[in-house]
């Protein structure tokens, strides 16, 4: 089951659009719509990707969609 987690993990981190995402929220706190100007995709990208990384958070980050 660990292996599920890393592998997800890897997964994410190799996605540039994922990648772009934690760079700006590293920044501060973000909305999707916001985010997604930012970095040329929609909204609904922007979301489905901090959906996938509030899934596989192995951290325990907290990662808020409002």
């Amino acid at each position: 089951m660990e292996g599920e987690g890393i592998n997800r993990i890897i997964g994410l981190l190799s996605s540039k659009t994922n990648l772009k995402i934690l760079k700006i929220l590293m920044e501060g706190n973000s909305y999707p719509r916001k985010i997604a100007r930012k970095i040329n995709k929609t909204e609904g990208v922007v979301v489905r990707a901090l959906k996938s990384m509030e899934k596989a958070n192995p951290c325990h980050i907290q990662i808020s969609i409002q």
